[in-house]
């Protein structure tokens, strides 16, 4: 069974030990942290695919990808937040080969990490915190 490349990646983050120490299970897709998560207390992990290209030769699909997938790396501290991205990076430059859970992988050939940025989430009113975050763009090059 084959894996999108979006559960893999999740599924190798939270497999590594120092992205766990620090978000423990708490990594999801854009859109849907779970109103459970404490944002000013617990750090946490957005991820979304930004774009989708595909490799092509003259006979047609290659089977190669390269999406761009960006981390949004959120803590209630911005050394934390830092900290996770750091630890993000880290994971997903050394990911290769089968990546996911057993039987439930995509054979990735490289992930190239090409920016960097702390981006603090604004409040939404002046009663609110701004929550520290720090994102990471990453192009994963994989097997369709």
């Amino acid at each position: 069974m084959s894996a999108t490349i979006e559960t893999a990646l999740a599924n190798h983050l939270a497999a590594d030990s120092a992205v766990a120490a620090l978000v423990s299970d708490r990594i999801f897709r854009a859109g849907n942290v779970p109103s459970s998560v404490n944002r000013r207390s617990q750090a946490y992990i957005v991820y979304q695919r930004i774009s989708s290209p595909r490799e092509r030769h003259q006979g047609g699909p290659a089977g190669l990808a390269h999406p761009r997938f960006q981390f949004s790396c959120y803590a209630p501290a911005s050394k934390t937040a830092k900290q996770v991205c750091d630890a993000v990076r880290e994971a997903v430059h050394t990911a290769s080969g089968a990546i996911g859970a057993a039987g439930n992988t995509v054979t990735v050939k490289v992930c190239v990490p090409e920016d960097e940025r702390e981006s603090p989430a604004l409040p939404s009113d002046a009663s609110a915190k701004h929550t520290p975050c720090y994102v990471l763009d990453v192009v994963v090059w994989h097997a369709e």
